[in-house]
C-alpha cells in the first residue's frame, strides 16, 4: 500500500507464490502506469489461481510447487498430525 495515495495492490490465497508482497508491488505499479480509460485498469486484488497466474506472467522466478513452501519443522509437524487424525479415525 503507498501511504500517501492509499493505493493498494493485493493478493490472497495463492498456493504458489514464494514471496506475495513483490507480487503486490507488481499489481501496485501496473496501476499506476495505466490511462485513464476505466476499462484498461488492472485489477486491485488477486487471488488463488489468478494471483498464481498473474505471478507466473511477470515474475516466473517467484513461483514454486506448494510444497516448497512449507519448512521441513512444518511439514514434520502436518504428517505426526496427520497419522494421529488417521489414527482416531480408526478408532471410531
Amino acid at each position: 500500500m503507498c501511504g500517501r495515495s492509499k493505493e493498494y495492490g493485493a493478493v490472497s490465497s495463492a498456493r504458489s507464490i514464494k514471496n506475495p508482497v513483490l507480487i503486490c508491488s507488481e499489481i501496485l505499479d501496473r496501476r499506476k502506469n495505466v490511462s485513464s480509460d476505466c476499462h484498461s485498469v488492472p485489477p486491485l486484488h488477486l487471488c488463488s489461481h489468478g494471483a498464481d497466474d498473474f505471478a507466473r506472467s511477470v515474475q516466473p522466478s517467484l513461483v514454486c510447487d506448494n510444497e516448497d513452501l512449507m519448512s521441513d519443522e512444518a511439514r514434520a509437524l502436518w504428517a505426526r498430525q496427520r497419522k494421529e487424525t488417521e489414527e482416531w479415525t480408526l478408532l471410531e
